[in-house]
């Protein structure tokens, strides 16, 4: 055993404590300044990026026309024509909007840093052989987790939104998408296919 396991194993539980402490506030930290970067730029980021799928440009629905052009069989897939038009019915909901979707982007690209120095706080406690288990599993685990929330913004998100957008029980029923609306299921969507990923 190493110097450092010496010493670890010697901690008392309150030094445990403190040591969880101290990655927690530098976890914190990082959260924060990710954050703010994402809070800064979050009107570009809106309007490139998450509004995309709001469009008939939007790169699967070009990627849908372009395979139902390859045969007269498949039904032609508009991408002219389609355009999701967001209301705001809340007089602060845009500014919570901001941060909280700030917050949660600042919490999805910290994960790798999270877990690592979460792994960090834990390694000391491990034999070798489990050592090398775990950091295998900390590469595929975090590159299965962006995996699934490209497949979530890229193709689950996007066929929903234009299902549920041009689905009406009646004519008579126009469909109105409110902001909060579209932002839960957005960030939740996503956030469960990334986590989804993460089960294998």
């Amino acid at each position: 055993m190493s110097d450092k396991n010496e010493r670890l194993s010697e901690m008392t539980f309150w030094g445990h404590v403190d040591a969880l402490r101290s990655v927690l506030l530098k976890i914190a930290a990082i959260v924060v300044v990710i954050t703010t970067i994402f809070f800064i730029f979050m009107k570009d980021i809106f309007d490139g990026i998450i509004l995309a799928p709001c469009r008939g440009d939007f790169v699967l629905y070009r990627f849908f026309h372009y395979v139902t052009t390859l045969s007269q069989y498949l039904p032609d897939f508009d991408t002219t024509n389609f355009a999701v038009h967001l209301i705001n019915i809340q007089l602060a909901s845009q500014f919570f909007i901001h941060m909280s979707t700030s917050f949660w982007l600042g919490i999805i690209f910290s994960f790798p840093v999270i877990i690592y120095m979460l792994w960090g706080f834990v390694k000391p406690a491990l034999y070798t052989e489990e050592q090398r288990g775990i950091k295998k599993a900390f590469f595929v685990g975090n590159l299965m987790f962006f995996i699934g929330i490209a497949v979530g913004y890229f193709l689950v998100f996007p066929i929903t939104l234009r299902f549920l957008a041009e689905y009406q029980v009646s004519e008579l029923v126009p469909n109105q998408i409110s902001l909060d609306s579209y932002m839960d299921n957005f960030l939740i969507m996503i956030f469960m296919m990334g986590i989804i990923f993460e089960m294998p």
